[in-house]
């Protein structure tokens, strides 16, 4: 073997144990190992893998079948899960996977979704994604829900759908201050079921990156139940603690 090959190989296993171009994921810093984050970021970010409500999946102070967030009223879903609180350092991640074309970050989250989705016993038979407009699409250049599914499936090998729900009209960003009755008005007739037939009687995987209110989840999966499916699951990147059980 000459010179050159040899160098080759020894440079590959170097890199390997010492790969000098992985950074942390939140604040670029230079780590040297298979993290996705330095420790300093990590400590920042929360997983959400401790006490949960059984139904919606948001963090608790103890574990419950229905919290404050979902007890007494119709959500439509069977059950939601999330791999992440929405606090801390995970918001400007997710802004950055959401708005500033970090895509990459898919890979990441998908990888702790289809964990989730295993650790969880889902068995769905197809995955779906919340749509956006073409107009909002067109904005922002992609739809992070859709790029987030398709990594999940890649790991999964679930069969991804992309035409069976679709966002007939726009709707007014989220306010903070707003509650879910009035983001369920703000958000209901703008999402429509198509090719029905493929969807009847099955059991489906909703993905998308953040359960605020929930609104959202809950016009969706009371359309798709609407148009005969059998049952929906959730599963989401971060998930908003709140009422009594909220933990900033």
């Amino acid at each position: 073997m000459n010179t050159i090959k040899v160098k080759e190989k020894f440079d590959k296993f170097i890199n390997f144990l010492f790969p000098l171009n992985h950074t942390c994921n939140l604040c670029g810093r230079e780590i040297f190992s298979g993290d996705y984050f330095c420790k300093d970021c990590e400590s920042q970010i929360t997983y959400n893998d401790k006490t949960i409500c059984n139904h919606c999946g948001r963090r608790t102070f103890n574990s419950e079948e229905y919290c404050t967030s979902c007890s007494g009223r119709e959500t439509y879903f069977e059950k939601a899960r999330s791999a992440y609180v929405y606090a801390g350092a995970l918001k400007p991640l997710i802004a950055n996977f959401k708005y500033h074309n970090k895509k990459y970050l898919a890979k990441i989250f998908a990888k702790e979704l289809s964990l989730l989705y295993y650790k969880s016993f889902f068995n769905c038979d197809f995955v779906l994604f919340t749509p956006m407009t073409d107009d909002r699409k067109e904005e922002r250049g992609y739809n992070q829900a859709r790029v987030l599914a398709e990594e999940f499936c890649k790991v999964t090998k679930l069969t991804l759908i992309d035409d069976c729900l679709i966002k007939s009209k726009e709707t007014p960003r989220q306010a903070t201050t707003e509650s879910v009755k009035e983001r369920r008005l703000n958000l209901k007739g703008s999402f429509k079921v198509e090719n029905k037939q493929k969807i009847k009687g099955k059991r489906l995987l909703l993905i998308d990156d953040v359960m605020t209110t929930g609104a959202t989840v809950e016009i969706i999966c009371e359309t798709l139940k609407k148009a005969g499916v059998k049952a929906v699951y959730v599963l989401t990147v971060a998930s908003v603690s709140k009422g009594p059980e909220r933990i900033d």
